[in-house]
């Protein structure tokens, strides 16, 4: 009998360290590179600008009673761009406008769901922008909420929309070449 005490008592105070409300930090730092990304032809692109569209950057979610902050997303999202293939510092014909639309993450029972949502304008001179929207996901297991869980689950997010971005941009390139 004792035994079930002290086991329940040790259950539960592993449970309600994972309820805490103590905030998740995140530090929007990258944990890939150019080369982790699918190769597809490419071009060579630069940024034209990446803004913030969401209603609030700081604060994107909860896990559990723990807010999830993050302090650049901006400067995260941008970073994610420089890693993809064919991007330059220097002006380019083909430039891209970048806008975070959201970016969250929330519990589901034992696992997580970060999302990060952007669009995209491509801009060529003398051309009508193309706009695309590009979603990337990540759905793992919460095992303890811990700030490098959370931003694990952010960067697999941002390189799975980096991946996507990639393989239009070859397109947009091999479709600009062929006229």
């Amino acid at each position: 009998m004792r035994q079930t005490i002290l086991w329940a008592a040790a259950v539960s105070s592993v449970l309600l360290a994972a309820c805490g409300n103590e905030p998740i930090q995140l530090h929007n730092e990258l944990s890939w590179s150019s080369a982790s990304l699918q190769r597809s032809p490419s071009c060579q692109f630069s940024l034209a600008a990446v803004t913030d569209r969401t209603q609030s950057s700081d604060k994107i979610g909860a896990i559990g009673n723990a807010p999830v902050l993050a302090s650049d997303v901006v400067g995260w999202v941008r970073a994610a761009f420089e890693q993809i293939p064919g991007h330059s510092q220097q002006p380019q014909n083909l430039s891209l406008d970048v806008e975070l639309v959201r970016s969250y993450i929330h519990a589901l029972s034992v696992s997580k769901s970060a999302n990060v949502v952007i669009r995209v304008n491509y801009l060529r001179p003398a051309q009508n922008p193309i706009t695309r929207a590009y979603r990337g996901a990540d759905t793992s297991m919460n095992w303890f909420s811990s700030d490098s869980e959370v931003q694990s689950a952010f960067n697999r997010a941002l390189k799975e929309m980096a991946q996507q971005v990639a393989g239009d941009l070859g397109q947009f390139c091999e479709s600009a070449n062929s006229r």
